[in-house]
């Protein structure tokens, strides 16, 4: 017949491996969770840059051809090759940048966190500047493609019209960098919050 202390010992055990085993469940949880963060982020960066290649695949042949048939010294001509540089450079960096991004992770849990982190980060950097490397050039272009039709205008009516379509694609470009970045961001912050409680797990 076992005594109290027995008795309190073997409740005692109990209670530690209930504890170890409850501890261990929420880690493996927070593991899930943060894998299917991972998951979240692949799509994220698939829809992201399927807008770039669809952007890219359907203007660049459109202003290749159309720098091709003008005079590479005339504004316009200009203006068309630096569009579809930037067009293909763009779309060509966005996959070279990130194709790793869609294979899948084979490292341990801690290189596994680590490496969310990092992708989150490159991630960020990348469509933070986009503006400059991406839309600056593609606006340029723009621009010197409809400088000469905008001297066909009445005085002064040419240059608002060309500053309202410099005022509209630089809205457009950096208000999609500027919502692009605040999703990264925020699901980086979930997946740092996860890690950060299964480190105090």
């Amino acid at each position: 017949m076992s005594g109290p202390d027995e008795a309190s010992e073997e409740l005692q055990k109990i209670w530690q491996e209930g504890r170890a085993n409850a501890a261990e469940q929420e880690i493996s949880m927070i593991v899930r969770l943060v894998r299917e963060k991972q998951r979240s982020f692949q799509d994220l960066v698939r829809a992201q840059n399927l807008t770039v290649y669809l952007f890219s695949l359907s203007f660049a042949p459109l202003t290749g051809l159309a720098a091709w048939k003008a005079h590479p010294w005339m504004p316009f001509g200009l203006g068309y090759l630096i569009m579809t540089a930037t067009l293909v450079i763009g779309a060509a960096l966005v996959w070279f940048t990130h194709r790793s991004i869609l294979r899948p992770i084979d490292l341990s849990v801690r290189d596994y966190h680590r490496q969310l982190l990092q992708w989150y980060d490159k991630r960020i950097r990348l469509t933070t500047t986009s503006s400059y490397w991406y839309a600056l050039p593609l606006i340029l272009g723009a621009g010197l493609v409809l400088y000469p039709a905008t001297r066909l205008l009445p005085a002064h009516w040419g240059l608002v019209l060309l500053a309202a379509l410099f005022v509209l694609l630089a809205r457009v470009t950096i208000g999609t960098s500027l919502r692009g970045v605040a999703d990264l961001r925020r699901q980086r912050e979930e997946v740092r919050s996860l890690i950060e409680e299964m480190d105090r797990g």
